[in-house]
C-alpha cells in the first residue's frame, strides 16, 4: 500500500498503471490510473488524525502478475501532491513539519516502480527570481553567465562550484548538460536533491523566470565535501578544474565544524578570484512549531563555522514575502564580524525536481519541494520545502556569475573579479527600501553625529545585525560593475603615491553614475595616513550679491563599500592584524591654498568631514547617504581653484600596513518628492533607505 500523512494538509493521490509499447523500447503508455484523497470535503489533516490511503484492495494491486506474452514491462506510477498551507515546515526540509510518508509493499524487488512528490504552498506563486530582478538585469545588461559569443560558440567561462556534503542528483534537462561532477574515487560520493535545487536556482533552465535560475548560462561543478575530505579540498579540486587564478565563485551551502575561519580566510587570500558565497544558517531561534510536540529547541543563533569567516559573502534568508528575515535565519547576534552580508529569498524558493512530477517520462520538473536525501524507492520519504539560508545564497552565487559574464564580455582586466570587487559591488547595489528586520524596524546602520561641521555622521557599524547591507538587487549590483573601473592610470600601486587622488577617464563630472575601483592604499608613513580620494559630482551656486557660495552635491543619494581581506599565517591559524580602513567623505574648502581636489597632507585639516566609518574588528565599510551642501564666504578671486572645489570620498589607511581593497559606488535618485537637501549652514546632511 501507499500512505500519506500530511500535518495540516490535502492530500490527493494518483495511481496509475502503465504498460510498455514493446518490450523493451522503454515508452510506457497509461492503461488505467485511480485518484484517492486523504479527505473526502477538501478538509485539511490535523497531523493528530492522520490517515493512510491503502491502494491493496484495488485493480493494481497484482499489477507485477500481469501477462503480456511478449516480455512487457509495467510500472506502478504513484503521485502525492498537497495543496494545502506548508506554513508550518520545518526550515531546511528536515523532517518536521509537513510530511508525506509512502511505503510500497508490492512486490519483493519493487520492480519498475515510480513515485512522486509535490507539496505546494496554496495560493503562492512567490518569484524569488523576479524578487531580485535576474531576468531583468540579464536583458538590461546581455548577461547570462555564458560568456562571451565567440563565432556562435557558448564556452560557459562563468563558472559556479556547489560544494557541500552530496552532489546535485544527475539527469535534470534543466541544467542541460553543463553540471561536472568532481569526483575523487566515488567511495564518499553521495548524490541529493538539497545540492540539486541549489545548483537550479543558481544556473537551471526553465519555461519561465521563476523556474530558471539567475544566471542559466553558466557552467556548474559540484564537488562532495566527504569524497574529497574536507570543505577546502573540495574547493581545491574546484580551483583546479577552472585553473589557478582563473574566476571562480563557490556556493556553499553548508557548514562544517572541522573547518576554521581561518583556513578559509587563508584559502581565499591565496586564490584572490574564487568569491566564496556562504549560506549563514538555519540556527537562529525559532518556534514553537504548530503541530509539532515538542518543538525544536532553541539554538544560540550564530552563524556557524566557517559561514562567518571575514572574506566571504554571508548571505541571510527573507521569507516569502521578501521583506524581512525568516525566522530562523543566522545572525552574529552583534558580535564580529558582522553576518549576515546580505539577504535573498529563502522560503519556499522553486527550483529542479528530482522526480518526474507530471509523470512524463522526463526530469525536466520544478518544484518548491524535497523528499530529502535518504529517500529510495522500498523506504519512507519525507517531503521538506526547498526553504532555508541554503537556497537564498545561491541567489547571490549567481548574481556573482553574471558579473564574471560581463567582465569577460567587455574585456575587463582580470582583478575585476577578484573577490573584493565582487563583495563590494554584491553590497553597494543591495535594496534597503521595504526591508525589515523580524521586530519591524526598517534598515538602519548604527550611527552617531548630528549632521553638523561639528558632528559629523560617524557610522559605528556598518551592516544592519538582522539584514547586513540589505536584500539583493541584481539589477543595480551589475549596473555598478558595469560602470567601470575608475582609474588613476596606475596598475603598479606599489609605485603609487601616498596619497592618491583619482578622478580618471570618464569620471563623475562627465555624468558617470557608478564606479568601481580596485586599488592599494598605502601605510601610514611619518605620521600621514595613506589615503586614496575620489572626487564626486558638484557644483558651486553663488548668491545673487556674489559674496558667499554653496558647494552642493550633484547627487540625491550616495552609497558606497569598501572591502579589503582579513590575512593569516602561511598556516591559516592565526589572523594577522587587520588593518583598519577607513571610508570617509569630505567637502574642499577655501583654506587650501593649493586648490587642489582631494586630501592634502600638507594641510590636513583645510577640508571639512562630513561622514565616517567606524568598526574595529570589521573589514566591511559601508556608507548610506543623502544630499550634501557646504556653504563658505568668499575669499578672494574663486578663479584661483581652478574648479578643483568638491566632494571627495576617501579610502584611509589607519595602520602601518599598505592594503589592497575593493570599492564599489552608485548615486541614484532619491525617492520621488525625497529631493536634495539644502540648509543654511556649513554643513548640511541626512540619511536614507534605498
Amino acid at each position: 500500500g501507499a500512505g500519506a500523512n500530511l500535518g495540516y494538509q490535502n492530500v490527493a493521490i494518483t495511481v496509475g498503471l502503465y504498460r510498455e509499447t514493446a518490450a523493451g523500447s522503454g515508452v510506457f503508455n497509461l492503461v488505467s490510473n485511480q485518484n484517492f484523497n486523504s479527505t473526502t470535503d477538501g478538509s485539511l489533516i490535523n497531523p493528530a488524525d492522520a490517515t493512510t490511503t491503502n491502494i491493496s484492495g484495488t485493480g493494481f494491486a497484482r499489477w507485477a502478475n500481469q501477462t503480456g506474452g511478449d516480455n512487457r514491462e509495467y510500472q506502478v506510477r504513484v503521485s502525492v501532491t498537497s495543496t494545502g498551507d506548508a506554513a508550518f515546515g520545518n526550515p531546511g526540509g528536515s523532517a518536521l513539519g509537513a510530511r508525506a510518508a509512502v511505503n510500497f509493499d508490492s512486490v519483493a524487488d519493487h520492480r519498475g516502480l515510480l513515485f512522486s512528490a509535490n507539496v505546494e504552498p496554496a495560493n503562492y506563486a512567490g518569484n524569488s527570481r523576479g524578487a531580485v530582478g535576474a531576468a531583468a538585469a540579464r536583458a538590461q545588461w546581455g548577461v547570462s553567465g555564458a560568456g562571451p559569443n565567440v563565432f556562435g560558440l557558448f564556452p560557459f567561462r562563468a563558472t559556479v562550484a556547489v560544494i557541500e556534503p552530496r552532489v546535485p542528483l544527475a539527469g535534470h534537462e534543466g541544467l542541460q548538460g553543463r553540471l561536472t561532477i568532481l569526483d575523487n574515487g566515488g567511495a564518499n560520493l553521495r548524490q541529493g536533491e538539497h545540492p540539486l535545487a541549489v545548483a537550479g536556482i543558481i544556473a537551471g533552465v526553465g519555461p519561465d523566470e521563476a523556474r530558471s535560475g539567475v544566471a542559466p548560462g553558466a557552467r556548474l561543478l559540484a564537488a562532495s565535501i566527504g569524497d574529497w575530505g574536507g570543505t577546502i579540498a573540495a574547493a581545491q579540486a574546484a580551483v583546479n578544474n577552472v585553473g589557478v587564478n582563473n574566476p571562480l565563485v563557490v556556493n556553499y551551502s553548508a557548514s562544517d565544524g572541522s573547518t576554521t575561519v581561518e583556513s578559509l580566510d587563508r584559502f581565499l587570500t591565496v586564490n584572490p578570484r574564487v568569491t566564496w558565497v556562504a549560506a549563514s544558517g538555519n540556527e537562529q531561534t525559532s518556534g514553537p512549531w504548530p503541530g509539532v510536540t515538542p518543538p525544536p529547541p532553541p539554538s544560540s543563533g550564530n552563524v556557524e563555522t566557517p559561514d562567518y569567516a571575514y572574506n566571504i559573502i554571508s548571505v541571510g534568508a527573507l521569507e516569502r514575502n521578501f521583506n524581512r528575515p525568516t525566522d530562523f535565519s543566522s545572525t552574529t547576534l552583534g558580535n564580529q564580524p558582522s553576518a549576515p552580508h546580505i539577504m535573498a529569498p529563502g522560503e519556499d524558493v522553486m527550483s529542479l525536481a528530482s522526480r518526474d512530477l507530471n509523470n512524463n517520462g522526463h526530469l525536466d520538473d520544478h518544484t518548491r519541494t524535497f523528499l530529502g536525501n535518504d529517500w529510495n524507492q522500498t523506504g519512507g520519504a519525507t517531503v521538506g520545502s526547498i526553504t532555508g539560508t541554503s537556497f537564498a545564497a545561491p541567489h547571490v552565487a549567481g548574481t556573482v556569475a553574471l558579473l564574471h559574464d560581463y567582465a569577460l564580455q567587455h574585456n575587463y582586466r582580470v582583478d575585476s573579479v577578484d573577490h573584493r570587487v565582487m563583495k563590494a559591488v554584491i553590497l553597494a547595489g543591495a535594496s534597503t527600501w521595504g526591508i525589515t528586520d523580524r521586530a519591524g524596524n526598517g534598515w538602519r546602520q548604527t550611527v552617531d553625529g548630528a549632521g553638523t561641521a561639528a558632528a559629523p555622521f560617524l557610522v559605528h557599524r556598518s551592516l544592519n545585525e538582522n539584514l547586513g547591507s540589505g536584500m539583493l538587487n541584481v539589477p543595480r549590483a551589475v549596473g555598478i560593475f558595469a560602470g567601470g573601473e575608475i582609474l588613476n592610470g596606475n596598475f603598479t600601486t606599489a609605485n603609487a603615491p601616498r596619497n592618491q587622488i583619482i578622478t580618471g577617464p570618464g569620471a563623475y563630472q562627465n555624468g558617470q553614475q557608478s564606479f568601481w575601483d580596485f586599488e592599494t592604499v598605502g601605510g601610514r608613513n611619518g605620521g600621514i595616513d595613506g589615503t586614496v580620494d575620489y572626487i564626486l559630482p558638484s557644483q558651486l551656486v553663488s548668491s545673487q550679491d556674489g559674496a558667499s557660495f554653496s558647494l552642493v552635491s550633484m547627487f540625491d543619494y550616495l552609497r558606497a563599500c569598501l572591502t579589503w581581506d582579513a590575512t593569516t599565517n602561511a598556516g591559516g591559524t592565526a589572523y594577522s592584524p587587520l588593518s583598519n580602513l577607513e571610508l570617509r567623505l569630505y567637502a574642499d574648502n577655501l583654506a587650501d591654498p593649493n586648490g587642489m581636489a582631494g586630501f592634502d597632507p600638507n594641510n590636513p585639516n583645510a577640508d571639512t568631514l562630513l561622514a565616517r566609518t567606524d568598526g574595529a574588528g570589521e573589514n566591511v565599510r559601508l556608507f548610506d547617504l543623502t544630499g550634501f551642501t557646504t556653504s563658505f564666504t568668499q575669499a578672494g578671486d574663486l578663479a584661483q581653484w581652478n574648479g578643483g572645489l568638491s566632494f571627495y570620498l576617501q579610502v584611509r589607511n589607519l595602520s602601518d600596513t599598505a592594503t589592497t581593497y575593493g570599492i564599489a559606488l552608485t548615486l541614484v535618485p532619491a525617492p520621488s518628492g525625497a529631493g536634495l537637501l539644502v540648509l543654511v549652514g556649513l554643513y548640511a546632511g541626512r540619511r536614507r533607505r534605498a
